[in-house]
């Protein structure tokens, strides 16, 4: 978990001395003099990891939010061009760059760069929080009216397996004694995804 947190941290560390001082007064609020960005940085993850700070940053999400920090969560080190074709159909393109700036500004998420462009994880600090009461393996998965039929196994996705794999966890399944997934379960999923009726 440090390590994450130091990665988490270095990202910060390379922001323009303004954005990152602006967001340092944000949550910490005047910075006295002289500073050290490695002590702002500190006492940073010491306000973000106190329980009323917590509250109210995860109170604050929203369900479109909460959508996109899921899908991430599950699929950690999404790329722009997976997450903005994932939520292609509610937000363009710049709109969703802006929109996972703000989350990036709240520390829910960062990103770090590769030769594709940025990927995008969840704060480490948060990590825990956001699996227990933010993150729905739905947000991976986008369910069809019940009676559309999908021609062949075109669901069947890396995207699909990831997130049926969350829903097991999520669900605590167990398996039955006749070697199947309880019924309850079955229903459940099918809600989730209805395709599965046809597969």
């Amino acid at each position: 978990m440090s390590e994450k947190i130091d990665l988490w941290k270095n990202t910060l560390l390379d922001l323009p001395d303004k954005k990152f001082f602006d967001l340092m007064r944000n949550y910490l609020g005047k910075i006295k003099t002289p500073y050290n960005k490695q002590s702002l940085l500190n006492s940073l993850v010491i306000f973000l990891n106190k329980p009323e700070s917590r509250e109210k940053i995860l109170n604050l999400i929203d369900p479109e939010e909460a959508a996109v920090i899921s899908y991430i969560y599950y699929r950690e080190g999404s790329g722009f061009s997976e997450l903005s074709g994932a939520f292609r159909e509610n937000y363009r393109e710049r709109e969703f760059g802006y929109f996972l700036g703000n989350l990036e500004e709240r520390f829910l998420i960062y990103s770090l760069e590769d030769e594709n462009g940025p990927r995008y994880f969840i704060n480490p600090i948060f990590s825990t929080s956001i699996g227990e009461r933010i993150a729905t393996p739905l947000a991976l998965v986008s369910s069809r009216p019940a009676g559309e039929r999908l021609p062949g196994r075109h669901w069947f996705t890396d995207a699909f397996l990831t997130a049926f794999l969350a829903f097991i966890v999520h669900e605590n399944v167990a398996v039955s004694s006749g070697n199947g997934l309880r019924s309850r379960i079955i229903s459940t999923a099918c809600s989730y995804w209805p395709f599965l009726k046809w597969a």
